[in-house]
């Protein structure tokens, strides 16, 4: 006889069902979070303009070329954020 478990990931804002881990990284802290889809959309829609805006940080803390603002000279906080891709099933770096 085999038997069969079956996990399911709960959103850690809502309990519902479906969700995927996003892990981003704030201030020199890192964070976890299991997101659905539609939180993902609103979390994603949020942060998008401070992205884009930003400055790209490698893991070691030295800023990347290329992704600072040309007419901005003010310092910005860096935000990476790692998504568990549900249709890709990989890693995928939002920005």
């Amino acid at each position: 006889m085999v038997r069969t478990t079956r996990l399911e990931t709960l959103s850690d804002l809502s309990g519902a069902s479906g969700a995927f881990p996003v892990t981003f990284s704030f201030e020199g802290s890192a964070y976890t979070v299991d997101v659905t889809d539609a939180e993902w959309a609103t979390l994603s829609g949020v942060l998008d303009p401070y992205i884009k805006a930003g400055r790209e940080v490698t893991a070691a803390g030295k800023a990347c070329q290329g992704r600072s603002q040309p007419d901005s000279a003010q310092p910005r906080c860096a935000l990476e954020i790692w998504c568990w891709c549900p249709r890709c099933y990989g890693w995928d770096l939002f920005a």
